[in-house]
């Protein structure tokens, strides 16, 4: 399993995307249930999680490289 440092670069087209936590390929897509994931699904930007962590995060739609990190709304409030 492939794990990226933290402050890498997005990925270039064409290879797999990681956890922006801990670097690990080993993600998932996400259920989109919340307001904000069918708000950012119309800039196609889907949920994902990771299965090593379980951060939640967001990255655009297959064909762009670009990762999105926006936290979970739970992750949020349980730092709160």
């Amino acid at each position: 399993m492939a794990h990226h440092q933290a402050g890498d670069e997005p990925l270039e087209e064409g290879h797999k995307p990681f956890c922006p936590k801990c670097g690990s390929t080993d993600i998932r897509m996400s259920q989109t249930h919340r307001t904000l994931d069918f708000l950012l699904k119309s800039f196609s930007l889907r949920p994902h999680r990771c299965r090593s962590c379980r951060k939640r995060f967001y990255l655009r739609k297959p064909g762009a490289a670009a990762e999105v990190d926006l936290e979970d709304e739970a992750e949020v409030e349980e730092r709160s």
